[in-house]
């Protein structure tokens, strides 16, 4: 049960800015604004991987293991890097 707490109270937070920067990213704002928003967005996203990593840890400690296998796009992985240190 507070696996699921935690995981609401952190998630909504950062989903809702998500999605607000995601309708700034499609809005005519300047280019500054649009890279500074993708900016947000990653590191968001990152945030939300890792509360994720967290409480699946947390599960691990428990002795409840699931096992799930993702792929990455490395070149993707290296641009946001990149992206996120250039400023």
């Amino acid at each position: 049960m507070l696996n699921a707490n935690v995981s609401h109270e952190m998630n909504t937070p950062i989903n809702c800015i998500i999605n607000f920067v995601d309708i700034l990213i499609h809005k005519k704002v300047s280019k500054d604004i649009k890279k500074l928003a993708t900016l947000i967005l990653n590191a968001c996203n990152s945030l939300k991987f890792q509360v994720k990593n967290l409480l699946e840890r947390n599960l691990i400690d428990r002795d409840i293991v699931r096992l799930n296998i993702h792929t990455h796009d490395i070149c993707k992985v290296v641009k946001n890097l990149i992206l996120s240190m250039s400023y």
